[in-house]
């Protein structure tokens, strides 16, 4: 299962985690490594966390879920956070087309389309 502690920081100070994990995850371990085929790295991501902390409507597509997609080019997916001093620690992915969150556009093509969206997701 995949995870980030992105989650620990705060975005106004920065760090490369809040913008890259996944895309690096994707970029290294399928693209470059060729560790596992995308259909692994995909479900180590979405299905497999849904499944161990029990969230409904989450990490499937299919009717009743709550419509949570990233829609990417596997060839340009890519991390470009660095840590502060050295680069820009919340510089966009590159090969991030649209992200909806519950069935609405949230991000196209780079520019944020609404801040509003989705909620905080507690596990126990």
């Amino acid at each position: 299962m995949i995870s980030t502690d992105a989650g620990t920081y705060k975005p106004r100070e920065g760090h490369p985690q809040i913008a890259g994990s996944f895309p690096r995850y994707l970029r290294e371990m399928v693209r470059e490594r060729r560790e596992m085929t995308w259909e692994q790295a995909i479900y180590k991501a979405t299905l497999l966390p849904a499944k161990v902390f029990s969230l409904r409507g989450k990490g499937r597509l299919r009717p009743g879920s709550d419509a949570d997609l990233l829609v990417f080019d596997p060839e340009a997916i890519m991390d470009r956070a660095d840590f502060p001093g050295l680069g820009c620690p919340n510089a966009a992915p590159t090969g991030i087309r649209c992200v909806i969150v519950g069935g609405e556009v949230a991000v196209e093509n780079g520019q944020f389309e609404r801040l509003d969206m989705g909620e905080a997701i507690r596990a126990c």
